[in-house]
């Protein structure tokens, strides 16, 4: 067997502390989107549930937002449901939905454009939302 120079023991022993410290900052990004992946997973239709089942979401929905993302948008929160419906095909209700804005259903596109829309000083965060209602 081969020994190691004491050059690439050292840089052996630098690699392995970069990905330990790697693993270790990012440790919180990570759950954080083990978290978000597990609450989508748990997603049904609103159709499909009775309306305190839906609300019970609805609430762990937002509460998951407000806790992890606190500087998210009224509008991005919106697009990452909207998100939801439209993968479930969720037809009842965005059908509902778009009955409740002038006729237009919600598709991809509608989507896209609501989560890539500017960002101004209308778009509040969730946090600032709350605030605004006391």
């Amino acid at each position: 067997m081969q020994k190691l120079s004491k050059k690439s023991l050292i840089s052996l022993v630098v690699i392995i502390l970069l990905i330990f410290l790697g693993l270790y900052f990012s440790r919180d990004s990570i759950t954080k989107q083990w978290k978000e992946f597990q609450l989508n997973k748990e997603f049904v239709c609103p159709e499909n549930q009775t309306a305190e089942q839906a609300d019970a979401y609805r609430y762990k929905q937002t509460k998951f937002y407000v806790d992890n993302y606190p500087d998210i948008t009224f509008q991005n929160f919106l697009s990452r449901r909207m998100q939801l419906l439209v993968s479930h095909k969720c037809s009842v209700t965005l059908q509902n939905l778009a009955n409740d804005n002038n006729g237009v259903l919600p598709d991809q596109n509608s989507v896209n454009e609501l989560k890539n829309a500017p960002y101004g000083p209308n778009n509040l965060t969730l946090k600032e939302m709350a605030k605004n209602l006391k």
